[in-house]
């Protein structure tokens, strides 16, 4: 990888929020550098405007994935294990940001609200019960 694709990756990796230490292993250059990089360059401004936004931080990612895999066949060679790892943490995150909701999530709502349906409308209880089970039941299906 020559100097430019590593700042390229390097600051790809950054957004998503591996460290410095992390990113300087990656791609093979100290962690002074990639200091200097982030300052020089205003990542940090970035990152967090970017982290604002769920669908490009998301968009953000799948960039993340497609540099490591351009520069290893701009190299003709094939990816190392710490890109590989990089790849699958980067592929992590992308599933938990485009998951919604844990089922534990919605089970821990549904309970603080039949609480206040039992204290305010306690007619009301039972039937929301039986739909509650079914969303659940819906959700956990989906997964």
């Amino acid at each position: 990888m020559n100097n430019d694709q590593k700042k390229k990756v390097a600051k790809s990796l950054y957004l998503s929020g591996y460290t410095n230490k992390h990113i300087s292993k990656t791609i093979s250059v100290t962690e002074k550098t990639i200091g200097k990089w982030v300052k020089d360059n205003k990542w940090g401004v970035i990152k967090a405007a970017n982290e604002s936004i769920k669908p490009e931080v998301i968009s953000n990612l799948y960039g993340n994935i497609a540099d490591i895999q351009e520069a290893a066949r701009d190299e003709k060679r094939s990816l190392t294990a710490s890109e590989s790892d990089t790849i699958i943490k980067i592929t992590n995150s992308i599933a938990k940001l485009e998951n919604k909701h844990t089922l534990q999530v919605y089970i821990e709502i549904f309970k603080e609200y039949n609480e206040f349906l039992g204290k305010h409308y306690p007619k009301l209880l039972k039937p929301n019960n039986l739909s509650q089970n079914d969303f659940i039941q819906f959700k956990a299906n989906e997964q």
